[in-house]
């Protein structure tokens, strides 16, 4: 009779967990819109409802330097500009570093490959990202200045190229003459900014507002936005702690995104990590750039998730060889959300959280805090390799992401080769 009982009990067991795995894999199927990846005669003609009142979309990726996130976000970028009038990306890269890329796409100064290495950032150092660069600079091409697509960077973390561009800056303008560029050059070479001397930092932004009243709208704009950026490097790198650095960057960067908003006047791509987009104010236990921006524009402010199941990263190593290109394999988790969302048949496919929330069984598996993967590259000074750290946080898809993109099998991404 004991037996029998504990027979029932397995049985009961297991019938109930195979019901609501059925019942999961149906309810995500049934919300899911099947996605033909890197098919761009694809119509992404959900997107018009989705994106009907939206000012800003927000394009994550779980990981940087995967290829699929690269092509995918290809055919969401085409389809935006094409069909739905948006007008500028903003990127995870440095502002100042951007400027040459945004001069090749608009005019056709300049090499694409420079203009890619200038932003300064490894990750985006493929031929992936030179696909876009090319389709967006011959879209230009024919198009009158006020409909050509712009790009432009929000990032603060270096101040090398900002420095140079701002005493570009004061030199082209005579108004300016009063301002001593030599101090740039003490601001770069800096390595330690607690040595800085505050008061003539203090002094040196002082005489920038003073005479920028002498300019035009536009240049006075310009030099006070890269005077601004100056100021965030060195406050970021003034802070020695990884999550103090995390909170400066993310909030600096939302900053940056709010003066491109006031400045362009039209709709706009944001194209960056996962978890800078998340919409949460503790998302990973600090603010990310996201949250302001979802506080700032509210129901105008698409985040758009990418993640994936399992995959490679493959990127442009800038420490040990200029054309070393790397592949490491990553995998995740069981009961995270990329395990959950991969009982779905289709391999590649977009939800809309929050139209999703109808279905009882999605609005659990949405407001529920899940593991919630954010993969980075970690380089070892010792080894002097690199290896994928898999950071897990429980965290709620609903509270951070209006959409979800899920593509199953990753690869990486290809890197550009450099002289």
């Amino acid at each position: 009779m004991k037996k029998k009982l504990i027979y029932l009990i397995l049985l009961v067991t297991i019938s109930v967990n195979t019901y609501g795995q059925l019942s999961l894999k149906t309810n995500i199927e049934a919300a899911s819109i099947k996605l033909e990846l890197f098919d761009h005669k694809t119509k992404l003609s959900f997107m018009d409802t989705v994106l009907k009142d939206n000012k800003v979309l927000a394009l994550g990726e779980s990981s940087h330097a995967t290829s699929e996130f690269f092509k995918m976000k290809f055919m969401i970028i085409k389809y935006c500009v094409t069909e739905l009038g948006y007008k500028s990306i903003g990127i995870e890269a440095d502002y100042a570093g951007t400027k040459q890329l945004n001069s090749f796409l608009t005019d056709g100064d300049g090499k694409i490959d420079d203009a890619i290495y200038d932003m300064g950032t490894a990750a985006w150092m493929t031929l992936e990202m030179k696909e876009i660069i090319e389709w967006l600079r011959e879209y230009n091409s024919n198009k009158s200045a006020k409909d050509k697509i712009q790009i432009w960077g929000f990032d603060m973390k270096f101040n090398i190229m900002t420095v140079q561009l701002l005493k570009k800056f004061i030199l082209l303008h005579p108004d300016l003459k009063q301002i001593e560029i030599d101090f740039l050059d003490k601001i770069q070479s800096w390595k330690n900014v607690n040595q800085i001397d505050k008061i003539k930092l203090d002094n040196f932004i002082n005489k920038i507002h003073e005479l920028s009243i002498r300019l035009n709208d536009s240049d006075r704009n310009e030099l006070l936005r890269l005077t601004q950026i100056i100021q965030q490097t060195m406050y970021y790198k003034s802070k020695t702690d990884y999550v103090e650095r995390l909170i400066v960057r993310d909030s600096c960067m939302a900053v940056n995104i709010k003066s491109n908003l006031n400045f362009y006047n039209h709709k706009v791509i944001i194209w960056a990590h996962n978890g800078h987009i998340a919409k949460s104010k503790n998302y990973k236990n600090w603010r990310p750039m996201g949250s302001y921006l979802n506080s700032w524009l509210n129901d105008s402010y698409y985040p758009l998730g990418l993640m994936t199941e399992r995959g490679y990263l493959g990127f442009y190593n800038r420490i040990t060889n200029l054309n070393d290109s790397i592949q490491i394999p990553f995998d995740s988790k069981k009961k995270s959300y990329d395990k959950l969302l991969a009982c779905n048949n289709y391999d590649n496919f977009f939800i809309d959280i929050k139209s999703s929330l109808n279905n009882h069984v999605l609005r659990e598996l949405f407001s529920e805090k899940h593991l919630t993967r954010i993969i980075e590259l970690i380089y070892n000074t010792k080894t002097k390799n690199y290896y994928v750290q898999n950071n897990y946080f429980k965290e709620s898809l609903y509270e951070n992401f209006n959409g979800i993109i899920f593509i199953r099998q990753t690869s990486a991404a290809r890197p550009l080769k450099f002289d």
